[in-house]
């Protein structure tokens, strides 16, 4: 609270609409502990008053119980064709099927977790009749907490961006916008639209579990990918979520044409935001794409001991088999032979490395296969080598190096250093010999 003239003021909170009961430590305050005993929507009023003006603020409070956190819907696209109906095996919501082609049935394909998926080749989707707003209580808890779970294989898109699952402009929406996946709310009651973009690019050859997550009391948005945390993006305080104004659509959007042009083979919403280990345990179920990192590149100073790389196996599930590495040279600084570059253990995603001692940026390349997919990354090390004035400084100059053209040791032995002995020849500072400079 701000008092521009610094003088006294009284505050009070009062409680402007409450689901239950509503216990204010201290309703003079301007920070006291507030507690609710009932999930629901509560509002606040905070006003003040210096004796000559006041003013009051209002704040909504959105308290979720954990007892109604569930897996709202599960379509795992077993049963089809016949009939056309996308079956919920957990909700009931059960989506009625459209085709470009009138009296197509489903394009039904291998699945990868279960015996069948869907190529949705962007000519046909479902609605779900029964998720539009306020129309289901459950469906309207996903305002404030969500969680989408695909496993899904796209490898391009002639029309952008393909809606996987989700609403209307005015609901939340789970797609690939540009080359990234995309979980997106335009925004409600004139909140400002909110997404976040994945790192990884949506469009590859495997599948992929792919995850986005609201999170409403730690106010972000997140995506995992085949298990792993790939991007967060974090969101005012009290942000919400909608459900748009017309059916929950999958594989298109009901308000625009933006048709899913890859196969899905199950898709789960949750009411509440999945924690990384409840994510991880999904994306277990299936096989997963190898995922590697070479490591953060480096800058060393190098003094002739191997350097260590920092390789990591992000994603090795052992299926169709174990992730086999294997470590190589793809570029040296000029006139360095890449096989005087030598891996302790080539197979080693740690392994040490004994470079030439040339100076220069040195590209090793990190590749991994599991006898299906092949993966590779890349990493630039940095070699320094030390000067004459880091060899004198470590204490490692030669005994006979006296001197150079600048009258100080250069880290070579020639005449310069002769000439320094050569004036001091037959000098002697012995004080038994009367003929010696005396030395003391």
């Amino acid at each position: 609270m701000y008092e521009p003239d610094g003088d006294e003021f009284s505050a009070e909170w009062t409680v402007l609409q409450a689901p239950g009961t509503v216990s204010i430590s201290d309703e003079t305050a301007i920070d006291p502990v507030v507690s609710f005993d009932a999930k629901g929507t509560y509002r606040l009023r905070l006003a003040a008053d210096d004796g000559e003006l006041s003013d009051a603020a209002d704040v909504t409070v959105y308290v979720r119980d954990p007892a109604d956190d569930r897996l709202l819907s599960h379509w795992d696209f077993e049963g089809l064709p016949d009939p056309n109906i996308l079956v919920d095996i957990v909700g009931g919501f059960n989506g009625v099927f459209y085709h470009d082609i009138p009296g197509t049935e489903p394009n039904v394909v291998a699945g990868h977790i279960s015996p069948t998926a869907v190529d949705f080749g962007s000519q046909q989707y479902w609605e779900v009749p029964g998720t539009k707003d306020n129309v289901d209580p459950n469906y309207t808890t996903t305002q404030t907490g969500l969680t989408v779970a695909v496993w899904a294989k796209v490898e391009e898109s002639p029309i952008g961006p393909p809606m996987l699952i989700g609403y209307d402009l005015g609901g939340w929406r789970f797609q690939i916008n540009g080359t990234q996946w995309n979980l997106v709310q335009t925004g409600i009651d004139g909140a400002p639209q909110r997404e976040v973009y994945s790192v990884r690019e949506a469009f590859r050859p495997e599948w992929q579990h792919v995850v986005g997550v609201f999170d409403g009391v730690n106010s972000q948005f997140r995506i995992y990918i085949d298990g792993l945390l790939d991007n967060v993006q974090n969101l005012p305080s009290g942000y919400r979520v909608g459900t748009g104004e017309m059916p929950l659509q999958i594989g298109n959007r009901a308000d625009a044409d933006r048709p899913w042009p890859g196969i899905v083979d199950d898709i789960r919403v949750y009411n509440y935001p999945l924690s990384d280990a409840e994510v991880a345990a999904l994306a277990a179920e299936g096989d997963r794409a190898p995922l590697i990192t070479a490591g953060e590149d480096q800058t060393v100073f190098y003094t002739g001991e191997p350097i260590q790389m920092e390789g990591i196996r992000l994603i090795d599930d052992g299926l169709p088999g174990p992730l086999a590495l294997q470590w190589t040279v793809i570029s040296a600084p000029p006139d360095v032979d890449p096989e005087a570059v030598i891996f302790h253990d080539p197979t080693a995603e740690d392994t040490l490395v004994t470079f030439p001692t040339v100076g220069g940026n040195y590209v090793l390349r990190l590749a991994g296969t599991d006898g299906a997919v092949e993966v590779e990354d890349e990493v630039v090390i940095t070699l320094l080598i030390p000067t004459c004035e880091d060899v004198i400084a470590a204490g490692l100059a030669m005994p006979g190096d006296l001197s150079g053209p600048a009258g100080v040791p250069d880290c070579v032995i020639d005449l310069y250093d002769l000439a320094v002995i050569a004036s001091g020849w037959l000098n002697c500072n012995n004080p038994q010999d009367v003929d010696c400079l005396w030395p003391f």
